[in-house]
């Protein structure tokens, strides 16, 4: 990673008010491309009673050569497409949102507890083997998030109401992977592209009544509005590394 950024939904509608561009055809189908290549055979992940871990990541959260992360609720999942559109379509600039791109982990991990915490007789799920089933999906999700934030150029963080619940620098947020991924931002390395080296040097009903809030500090990632967006929006640029290298010099 190599800048970040945090930008409110209303910067975004301002945007494609101005510039009348809302159209998620072509990430759709670019996102098709990309899960077509993602392997998701779990015949090869079951194997006596020890799992591996790391084919099973690489299955299923596979690292995907993209230049722009997408931080966001899931709950503005279209939001984030609808942004991501917009970047690809103006700039070809190909984002990483990862339910797009690697489907829900929810899923896979049905699947390790149906095979190994499931009670036969009984049919329910051991709450210890289903405690440390979901310790390691989970761990395997936040591994596999930090790689891709570690390897796209530029996070873009979509700080709306669904992100968090306060104001000012005492944000909040009762999402655990928001939280994750902006300390993540926060604590890892940042990496100077070579290129501007060279010339800078520089299923069941749950009881939800259980929510734990986060201290969501987000004064390291650079604030981006709609002004900024919509003078981006009118360059014409030969790559998506060349919009990139605009909008770092647009928010310095």
């Amino acid at each position: 990673m190599y800048r970040g950024y945090s930008i409110d939904n209303l910067s975004i509608e301002n945007l494609f008010k101005t510039v009348g561009y809302k159209n998620v055809v072509e990430l759709n189908e670019y996102l098709s491309n990309i899960e077509n290549n993602v392997h998701k055979c779990l015949d090869n992940i079951y194997g006596n009673n020890v799992l591996n871990g790391e084919l099973i990541m690489q299955d299923w959260f596979p690292n995907i050569d993209c230049n722009v992360f997408i931080s966001h609720s899931h709950k503005d999942i279209k939001l984030a497409k609808e942004f991501a559109s917009w970047l690809y379509g103006k700039f070809r600039i190909r984002s990483f949102i990862d339910s797009c791109v690697w489907g829900y982990s929810d899923k896979l991990l049905k699947l390790i507890d149906d095979m190994y915490c499931m009670n036969k007789l009984s049919n329910t799920y051991n709450y210890k083997k289903r405690n440390f089933s979901t310790s390691h999906v989970h761990m395997m999700l936040m591994t596999a998030i930090n790689k891709m934030i570690d390897k796209t150029e530029c996070v873009i963080f979509l700080n709306t109401s669904n992100s968090n619940i306060g104001e000012g620098i005492s944000d909040m947020t009762l999402s655990p992977w928001i939280y994750g991924e902006i300390e993540t931002t926060r604590t890892i390395r940042k990496i100077l592209p070579e290129r501007i080296k060279t010339y800078s040097q520089g299923g069941e009903m749950l009881n939800e009544n259980l929510n734990i809030k986060y201290k969501l500090d987000t004064d390291h990632l650079n604030k981006l509005n709609s002004e900024i967006l919509i003078q981006w929006n009118k360059g014409n640029f030969n790559t998506p590394l060349d919009a990139l290298d605009e909008l770092y010099k647009l928010t310095i």
